[in-house]
């Protein structure tokens, strides 16, 4: 809907879609295009995105905030579940799959995900990014909170 509650037109939403567009790539720096009429992120070139099931993400985002280098964070509506996206910058730095918790992964090279105000409403921000806060937290900082947040939930009750 738009303004007004009226149903906002094809144009409407290819000018919105064309203005977000500008504003990742100019202003963020972001890789975007659009895919069958929808607003996508594209990964690579030392951007990527470590999902996570949603449950674990407000643990992991704690974890960046108190460590002072949070960042973007989108949440990707699956049809079994939903999962959060933190963007990081991988600073050269490669993870194997293998080195990462179970329901962990990285989106990379040559993967993309919807990005909001997309036609298609799977993704939303839960940190929004910022002009004035372009940098993105490194691939290290994101691992280092999930793995965290993933040792924290599995230590065995302490008996007192």
């Amino acid at each position: 809907m738009g303004k007004n509650g009226a149903k906002t037109t094809e144009t409407e939403t290819n000018a919105a879609q064309c203005q977000l567009s500008a504003f990742y790539r100019e202003q963020l720096g972001w890789r975007v295009e659009h895919q069958n009429g929808n607003l996508h992120l594209l990964f690579g070139d030392g951007m990527v995105g470590v999902t996570l099931p949603a449950h674990m993400g407000k643990a992991v985002s704690e974890i960046m905030s108190r460590r002072d280098c949070s960042g973007p964070i989108l949440e990707l509506r699956s049809p079994r579940r939903p999962y959060w996206v933190f963007l990081a910058d991988t600073n050269g730095v490669v993870i194997a799959q293998s080195d990462l918790p179970t329901g962990v992964w990285v989106l990379n090279y040559a993967q993309a995900l919807p990005l909001p105000g997309s036609t298609t409403e799977t993704t939303r921000w839960v940190v929004a990014p910022e002009k004035e806060r372009r940098w993105l937290p490194t691939l290290i900082a994101v691992v280092s909170a999930v793995r965290n947040t993933h040792s924290a939930t599995r230590r065995p009750a302490t008996r007192g």
